[in-house]
């Protein structure tokens, strides 16, 4: 794990360049693959993603991106809280 002041909260925007520098940084981040093998994950507020992205996540919702060549990325899925039960359910079930 590493810890990054890259993406804050907006609420603490002025401390960090601002709330446009704050959603470029985030941008950043999404765009950019992780290593091989491996997963990358990012946990914000989400008034960081609105802002970077448009989108907004609802309470204890994760969005999956998947970075794309031209430095961009796509959203490729939304776990909601009741996607979150369903999965602690299922492995419980194992």
């Amino acid at each position: 794990m590493t810890t990054t002041t890259d993406i804050m909260n907006t609420r603490a925007a002025s401390y960090f360049g601002g709330t446009e520098a704050i959603a470029a940084r985030t941008r950043q981040r999404l765009s950019t693959p992780p290593l091989a093998g491996t997963n990358t994950v990012l946990v914000a507020h989400g008034n960081v993603l609105r802002e970077a992205t448009g989108v907004y996540p609802q309470e204890a919702e994760a969005i999956v991106f998947r970075p794309q060549d031209q430095g961009g990325y796509t959203v490729v899925a939304r776990l909601s809280l009741s996607t979150w039960e369903d999965l602690v359910a299922e492995q419980r079930g194992r």
